[in-house]
């Protein structure tokens, strides 16, 4: 009788550990489900009364056919996100090259302007200097005139001819 009953009281605390593990396991289960109700509101209250079928095959085609419908718009978007990355880099490319481009139209134009004021003042040099030529030459020559000079300075030897 003593064995029995041993085996009986151990029988009952093996059952009442499980009863206590499936419980616990039930109450995470029941945990999980909220949480993913909660994140996919398509999958209604989980009841006691009620069978464990989510969905039935016509909910089950249409939430297929969203997925693939979204993960089609989803790579789409993808691309047309590579797409818009590599349009701006082009154009970043093209902003600085056009920038580089500007500073060395602006240099250009900075030495342009150096060059012409240096251009003036050797011509303005070769002018004064012409004109004091033209002075002295008067001054030695008095009784000759203009084309005169130009020609005795072109040619110093007036008496030879072409």
């Amino acid at each position: 009788c003593s064995a029995s009953h041993f085996a009986l009281i151990t029988a009952y605390d093996d059952i009442k550990n499980r009863l206590t593990g499936l419980e616990r396991e039930n109450s995470t289960l029941k945990r999980r489900l909220r949480i993913y109700e909660g994140k996919h509101p398509l999958i209604g209250d989980f009841g006691e009364e009620r069978g464990f079928s989510l969905y039935d095959s016509q909910e089950n085609s249409l939430l297929k056919s969203e997925k693939a419908s979204l993960q089609q718009q989803l790579n789409q978007f993808q691309l047309e996100l590579q797409k818009s990355k590599e349009r701006e880099e082009q154009l970043e490319e093209m902003i600085q090259a056009y920038e580089k481009l500007c500073e060395e139209k602006a240099e250009l134009e900075t030495e342009l302007g150096e060059m012409r004021a240096l251009v003036e003042t050797h011509l303005s040099r070769i002018r004064s200097l012409e004109q004091q030529l033209r002075q002295r030459d008067s001054g030695a020559f008095p009784a000759l005139g203009t084309a005169d000079v130009t020609f005795i300075s072109r040619h110093p030897n007036p008496g030879l001819s072409h």
